[in-house]
């Protein structure tokens, strides 16, 4: 499923079956897109595998959403793999009651990419604390481990601030960040967490991807 707003277009697809778009002259109103997120929630998300959700120069639209909308719409993402969003979406994720029994989030992923990390600022690293302290209990079995991927959608330039590793204690857990990819092969890093070099994780010193 592909949820992207921009400020000025809504783009969801919902498998192959299901896609359109809308398009504004001028810029969404927060509170109009989540009126239209609320409206979502009456949709089954239960077999998604796969979710884009990307905000564009508005990260209030979510926390404008009906909080008993957003429980139902982010809450029965059970069967979810594979989840590409931003941080401060991911935050408020962190914050909806779970419906599996276990409240780990989203039990079924096993890939979460960061996008639109800031330039200036970096990322803000206690929002993957509080979501690893979350899933902690994936990391307990070693064949979930590792098959968990965290990938840092930037350039180690644009992680400066962020000391990650904290992270060291998820054996397993594949961390890959690298230039974003205009025109050909996207140039990236990897480090497998728990092979004892965590000092790879430190972008407040490695400031060359």
């Amino acid at each position: 499923m592909l949820l992207f707003i921009r400020n000025n277009s809504v783009s969801i697809k919902v498998s192959q079956k299901f896609a359109f778009d809308i398009g504004f002259t001028e810029k969404i109103h927060s509170a109009f897109v989540a009126g239209f997120l609320n409206a979502l929630s009456s949709f089954s998300f239960v077999k998604i595998k796969d979710l884009i959700f990307a905000v564009e120069h508005g990260g209030d639209i979510v926390q404008s959403m009906d909080p008993a909308a957003s429980r139902v719409m982010f809450s029965s993402l059970d069967a979810l793999e594979s989840l590409r969003t931003s941080a401060p979406i991911l935050q408020h994720l962190l914050t909806i009651p779970r419906s599996s029994a276990t409240g780990v989030i989203f039990p079924s992923l096993t890939r979460l990419i960061l996008v639109q990390i800031s330039e200036t600022s970096g990322l803000e690293q206690s929002v993957l604390r509080a979501f690893f302290q979350n899933i902690k209990s994936k990391f307990e079995l070693a064949p979930q481990a590792a098959d968990f991927c965290l990938d840092l959608y930037a350039p180690a330039n644009e992680l400066k601030n962020c000391d990650l590793r904290f992270l060291e204690e998820y054996d397993g857990l594949k961390v890959i960040w690298g230039d974003r990819p205009f025109w050909g092969r996207r140039k990236e890093m990897k480090y497998v967490c728990g092979s004892g070099n965590p000092e790879v994780l430190n972008f407040k010193i490695q400031q060359v991807a």
